[in-house]
């Protein structure tokens, strides 16, 4: 510790730091006394632990700024001093982000000569500043440490960031905590969040596990872990297909919003997968969470995975068909309103669907869609025995005879439309009449 310093420029650095108010002032004035400010701010430190965090952890990070003999040591002993384990949990709280700083300060002044207090940090106080270091060094040695970190609800976006600057050694370290926790004896949340976490980053670098491991998880209990480890198996065996499509699907509708993402993407980009899978996902009355709870689908996770189910299916008629038989009415008709790409074949089918909310969407469905026939199947709507289809179809022929883009006669109309819809046959027979004069 420096010598020569005074009781009062002790008082006057503590007064600056305990200023909460004014911290720019306190910074101001560590600067300006240089390396006469190690012993003060030593001083400061020597009294301990504090419910409120911001003076300590002030303290450290102007310590750490002051390139002196004695700087290193006093930051190691507030990071191993008082160990956050046997302390109460608001001071322990507090002292958490005291010791971040303290190991941040470390790595700053030492670079990879502080690994042993970075594997300190790591391993026994589990600090974000310690593991971001270690990535950041490339202390592949702690790459172990590092990926078992992924199962910590705190840590695991430190975790997977000092992972990524560990690579490619730490590639084989998250194998390593994938196969102990899937073979492991305990089924709990907690490891189930592991295992999602480690999947989405394989994913992430595009890296495959072996298939043993693969199968395995694929078989797991839990929803989401299926989902993820689906992520990361490209040319699954025929058997497994089915079983990847729907732990996809699965996933897409689930509650956690990165998996599901990750899953939707996947979705999009895999070709030709099996239709009857991601069906049967949708018509799912509930999905199930990493804690076993199960709620509805959420509408709007439901509708983006029928879009994906239909481009799926592209213009393959049969796939069309079975999709057509699996979806519910309801999500079908609301698709209908949003895809943006339909086959005559099956919109003419989708007109005569035996529910009407999917035959009025098939109808919306005509104003966007100049296809041949599409005057004739709006003439045989307005024979509808739905009123609000009738509407619509005569909605959209009058648009479309006002711009020209339709004409009707009476030879054009079916007899039963005539009986169930006289006067709106009518007036379209005379707006065609005085469009053509």
């Amino acid at each position: 510790m420096t010598s020569g310093h005074t009781s009062a420029l002790d008082a006057q650095v503590a007064a600056w730091i305990d200023d909460l108010a004014a911290p720019e002032r306190a910074v101001e004035g560590i600067v300006a006394l240089g390396h006469a400010a190690v012993g003060p701010l030593s001083a400061y430190l020597d009294r301990g632990p504090q419910l409120v965090s911001q003076p300590r952890e002030l303290a450290v990070r102007m310590l750490a700024r002051l390139h002196h003999p004695d700087v290193v040591e006093r930051l190691r002993r507030v990071l191993r001093d008082h160990p956050l384990r046997g302390l109460p949990p608001a001071l322990a709280e507090s002292e958490y982000r005291v010791k971040d700083a303290a190991v941040a300060g470390l790595a700053a002044q030492l670079g990879a000569a502080a690994s042993d207090d970075l594997a300190f940090g790591v391993c026994c106080e589990r600090l974000p500043s310690a593991l971001r270091a270690a990535g950041r060094l490339r202390l592949h040695a702690l790459a172990p440490s590092v990926a078992r970190l992924l199962a910590d609800d705190v840590l695991e976006d430190a975790a997977a960031e000092a992972l990524h600057g560990l690579l490619p050694e730490s590639a084989s370290s998250v194998l390593t905590a994938i196969a102990a926790w899937l073979y492991g004896d305990a089924d709990t949340p907690h490891v189930r969040l592991a295992l999602i976490r480690a999947f989405l980053w394989l994913q992430a670098i595009a890296e495959r596990p072996p298939v043993e491991i693969c199968q395995q998880a694929l078989r797991h209990p839990c929803v989401p872990v299926r989902a993820a480890t689906a992520l990361v198996m490209d040319g699954a065996a025929p058997t497994d297909a089915d079983a990847v499509a729907e732990a996809l699907a699965h996933g897409a509708l689930g509650t956690d919003e990165r998996l599901a993402m990750a899953c939707r993407e996947r979705l999009r980009s895999v070709p030709n997968l099996p239709i009857e899978p991601l069906v049967r996902a949708l018509r799912a009355d509930e999905e199930a969470d990493v804690y076993d709870n199960t709620r509805y689908p959420n509408p709007t996770a439901r509708r983006i995975l029928l879009d994906i189910i239909l481009a799926q299916a592209g213009g393959a008629t049969e796939k069309l068909r079975r999709i057509v038989r699996g979806v519910p009415p309801d999500d079908l008709a609301e698709a209908l309103f949003r895809w943006h790409w339909l086959d005559a074949p099956w919109l003419e089918s989708m007109l005569g669907h035996p529910v009407a909310q999917v035959r009025l969407a098939a109808t919306a469905c005509l104003l966007r869609y100049p296809l041949p026939a599409r005057q004739r199947w709006l003439a045989e709507r307005l024979g509808d025995r739905d009123r609000r289809i009738r509407h619509k179809a005569f909605t959209i022929l009058a648009a479309l005879i006002d711009a020209r883009q339709a004409s009707l006669s009476s030879a054009d109309l079916p007899s039963h439309t005539l009986w169930l819809a006289p006067w709106a046959c009518l007036r379209l027979l005379a707006r065609s009449t005085r469009i053509r004069r």
